[in-house]
């Protein structure tokens, strides 16, 4: 063959001007993101609009904030949430807007996030135009006392061992530390230990109101809504009442249900195990501010900042989630251990991380 065909065919045109090579990394950012609600829908977003998607064509540093057309906060939010819907969501998720308003010259909209594993409402911001959407804000009047360096304590030893356990009711992580911590304490046998479970409480949790706070002063609110928070003072109702039966009614509450099922299901649940509705709801009605407000004091006591927090003998730990890593830690923390300390139960999940908070 001639140099020349043999050159011609070799020969590739490449293009390597500007406009192609944005063409080409906007195609590469704009694919769908396998967003999984329980596992941390935040991150990945924060991840991928750091990458280059908050900064108009040409644009390299700062934000051009509310330039265009001003829009309502519901029209904002729907835009926002037909583009995660269009674009950034895999098949079998979907977006809803739940919730709009304007703060901070920004509008805060609340997005709930539905899978086949349930639904998270996740608080997010989006410019009054429309064109950008901030999945977290972080509060620059909030000065943070200056962290000092902590070194790990050792858990003092006692003959009946203290384990608290502060989580929010649908927070994934919460959730798997119950579905962990369970089987560990009754493999050891909860007669031979004391066991408290309690929930995060946040004061004027995005600048509070009733779509996250139960009081109209915003000192008791939660971070996946006011449903979330419903469901926390149940919870509270059924352990000082009927605690023999919490562990049986949480579970089928982590399986069954959702943020956005709970408040018509939770009376079925109930009734499936054993509970009278009706009761509960009388003790909600007639004690949730004081148990809203005992909650709140110990989350300030022991230093709660999030979801889960589990303390033995009121050290925190920071083990694994599984029920093998929960029945050591607690069995490490009898002066005797019972005989149910012997047994091998699941390392399922043994390096789990990750928390509400």
């Amino acid at each position: 063959m001639p140099e020349n065909e043999e050159s011609e065919e070799v020969e590739e045109v490449k293009d390597f001007s500007p406009e192609h090579a944005a063409k080409e990394s906007k195609k590469k950012r704009i694919q769908k993101i396998p967003w999984k609600p329980a596992a941390g829908f935040a991150a990945v977003a924060i991840l991928f609009f750091a990458v280059g998607f908050f900064f108009p064509k040409g644009q390299t540093t700062g934000l051009a904030i509310s330039e265009g057309p001003i829009l309502t906060a519901d029209e904002a939010g729907a835009k926002a949430v037909n583009y995660i819907n269009n674009y950034l969501l895999q098949s079998g998720f979907s977006a809803k807007l739940t919730g709009a308003n304007e703060s901070n010259g920004l509008y805060f909209i609340q997005i709930n996030i539905t899978g086949s594993s349930g639904s998270t409402l996740y608080p997010s911001y989006v410019t009054r135009d429309g064109k950008l959407l901030f999945v977290s804000a972080v509060d620059l009047t909030n000065i943070p006392e200056e962290a000092e360096e902590q070194q790990p304590e050792t858990v003092p030893k006692a003959d009946k061992p203290n384990v608290k356990m502060f989580v929010m009711s649908y927070c994934p992580y919460g959730q798997q530390a119950e579905d962990g911590l369970g089987p560990a304490l009754e493999a050891i046998g909860i007669g031979n230990l004391t066991f408290e479970p309690h929930f995060v409480i946040y004061s004027n949790y995005q600048g509070g109101g009733p779509n996250y706070c139960f009081d109209n002063e915003s000192l008791y609110c939660s971070m996946h809504g006011i449903n979330e928070l419903r469901e926390d003072i149940r919870q509270m109702v059924i352990w000082k009442y009927w605690p023999e039966k919490w562990w049986a009614y949480v579970n089928k509450v982590n399986s069954d249900t959702t943020t956005g099922t709970i408040e018509s299901k939770w009376k079925d649940t109930a009734t499936s195990v054993g509970l009278n509705p009706t009761t509960i709801q009388e003790k909600f009605d007639s004690e949730a501010l004081t148990l809203l407000a005992n909650e709140a004091s110990l989350n300030e006591k022991y230093g709660v900042r999030g979801s889960p927090t589990i303390l033995v003998n009121d050290v925190q730990y920071s083990g694994g989630r599984s029920p093998e890593a929960f029945k050591s830690a607690i069995c490490n923390a009898f002066n005797s251990p019972p005989s149910g300390c012997n047994q091998t139960l699941s390392a399922t999940g043994s390096t789990a991380s990750g928390g509400c908070g």
